[in-house]
């Protein structure tokens, strides 16, 4: 979306035309069946000037232009959340997609020049993300999370969820590469029997529902777009099982071998330090492609 208005006061850019522009933007571009949610500016231009700029904040210029992007969501799924929210009395501030809340946990400098991909695994959801340069481009949510894990044990040894979680988040093991087949767990079921369960068993139960998930979240992204993605960030609960880095490895290897990126050495002593402590962090300095979990930046060589 597009948008231009004339500059006031001294043809100096305020924060109120910035303002008038963005809204003007917004302007008779709302579908009547959605909601708006934000606009992201892409870029500004001042007066005929084809130089683009940021922030035009404080520059000389009579017209200011603005290039941007709209979020919009489905009005029902807005205000069901919404009345939701206020009935409990909980005061909405603003609304925005959690997928772009994943993102700027993440994000930094690099991530904001190229295109990356967000995989959110939740309890009963999991949502796919693109962004191109730090803006959302599109989003969709797939009907499979963490609970279809938990589903899959409770099934296989007639236990509750209560007892499969404990399972799978003490126990189990995300890729059965590295499971025991002689460590079992005495458990008790809901017939009040009690059983021992394989610790290679139950994982590789995990790993073959870790494995449809993520291989739905990658045929997603491609889905969702045709640009060359240059990260993947995989986020939720799910990817602090032991060894989830593992499955990450083998579902998106062909993505990590095509996708070079050059990591700056401060951005190498960065990640060193914020990570510092964390068993599970793994760093490889020079040319690496890499993916971002949860818990640790998971590279490897090319």
């Amino acid at each position: 979306t597009e948008a231009t208005v004339a500059v006031q006061d001294d043809d100096i850019v305020s924060n109120e035309d910035v303002l008038k522009v963005l809204q003007s933007c917004v302007v008779n571009k709302v579908p009547s069946n959605k909601e708006f949610i934000s606009i992201t500016p892409i870029e500004f231009t001042l007066d005929e000037n084809e130089e683009k700029v940021k922030d035009p904040k404080g520059m000389k210029a009579k017209i200011l232009k603005c290039k941007g992007v709209l979020s919009l969501a489905p009005k029902k799924n807005v205000y069901t959340a919404v009345s939701l929210l206020e009935n409990i009395g909980v005061n909405i501030v603003d609304i925005n997609f959690g997928s772009v809340c994943d993102y700027f946990e993440f994000k930094n400098d690099s991530l904001d020049k190229k295109n990356t991909a967000v995989i959110n695994i939740g309890d009963e959801k999991t949502e796919v993300s693109v962004f191109k340069k730090g803006i959302l481009i599109d989003s969709e949510t797939l009907e499979i999370g963490a609970k279809s894990i938990d589903r899959d044990i409770c099934y296989m040894y007639d236990v509750d969820r209560r007892v499969a979680k404990k399972l799978k988040e003490k126990f189990a093991l995300a890729n059965k590469r590295n499971a025991s087949s002689t460590w079992c767990e005495d458990v008790l079921t809901n017939k009040e029997e009690n059983i021992k369960i394989n610790q290679y068993e139950i994982s590789e139960i995990i790993s073959s529902r870790i494995r449809e998930i993520l291989n739905l979240s990658r045929k997603q992204i491609n889905l969702l777009t045709k640009m060359e993605i240059s990260s993947i960030i995989i986020t939720g609960g799910t990817t602090e099982i032991n060894d989830f880095n593992l499955v990450v490895d083998e579902i998106f290897a062909k993505e990590m071998k095509s996708i070079l990126q050059e990591v700056q050495r401060d951005e190498i002593d960065q990640k060193i330090e914020r990570y510092k402590g964390e068993e599970t962090c793994v760093v490889i300095p020079e040319g690496v492609t890499y993916i971002h979990t949860n818990a640790f930046n998971f590279c490897r060589k090319v």
